[in-house]
């Protein structure tokens, strides 16, 4: 057997890595401190994520892959947003896209492509990718690995061999009652009645995703792994 593609472009071992189920899109994440995003229809990569200041080391989409949640040496988990690009919209602007892709491929001849965006036309990604915030990790140790559990209401992180932060990944109702409680909660310190609006309330990275607890062992967490006979899930 052999493999269909080779992708070259990061410039260190890769790290981890992740297929989206929709787009046919993977991503990658690698020690040269970068992320890419690759168009598996093309072999190509779209776009570079060039944010992290550390080596990356593990990569996960949450939320209906709605976000991406990467985590590097330092103590941040950076998330940004992974937009479907609606092609019916895109094609009437297709000619001024086409333009500027090519203004931006002229302005970015000559530097680096690691500290630039792949140069790629609107209208021939998959999926458009923007950072939205970051959320401080709870400890100093070494980030080993960020995933989610099957039910994608929890976020694992795993800090050194013995340290797990367990994160809620709230859904889109659950948003909606954080709003309707802020908003709630503001009317009644301003004591003003004022139409249902999300103006007056602004959702941050940290309300999408909370910190519920950190899970200290006495062992470490491959050990306690290889130690258990059958592991249904984490309780808590």
């Amino acid at each position: 057997e052999c493999g269909q593609c080779k992708l070259s472009g990061h410039k260190a071992p890769i790290t981890d890595c992740v297929v989206m189920t929709t787009g046919n899109v993977l991503i990658t994440s690698s020690k040269d401190t970068t992320v890419k995003l690759w168009d598996l229809d093309t072999h190509h990569c779209f776009q570079t994520l060039v944010e992290c200041h550390s080596e990356v080391w593990s990569i996960a989409l949450v939320a209906r892959e709605s976000r991406l949640v990467v985590g590097s040496s330092d103590r941040e988990l950076r998330v940004w947003a992974m937009e479907p690009i609606d092609t019916e919209q895109e094609v009437g602007g297709a000619i001024s896209r086409a333009i500027t892709g090519q203004k931006r491929a002229l302005l970015t001849v000559g530097h680096d492509d690691a500290m630039t965006h792949d140069v790629t036309e609107e209208r021939n990604l998959p999926v458009r990718c923007n950072l939205i915030g970051s959320i401080k990790r709870a400890t100093m140790e070494k980030l080993s690995r960020v995933r989610t559990d099957p039910s994608g209401v929890l976020l694992l992180c795993q800090n050194g061999e013995k340290s797990l932060d367990v994160y809620q990944i709230r859904n889109p109702a659950e948003l909606d009652r954080l709003v309707q409680r802020r908003r709630k909660k503001l009317r009644k310190r301003q004591q003003l009645m004022v139409e249902d609006s999300n103006d007056d309330v602004v959702l941050s990275i940290t309300d999408q995703l909370s910190l519920l607890a950190t899970v200290k062992m006495d062992v470490k967490i491959k050990q306690k792994l290889k130690t258990l006979k059958k592991c249904d899930g984490l309780r808590f």
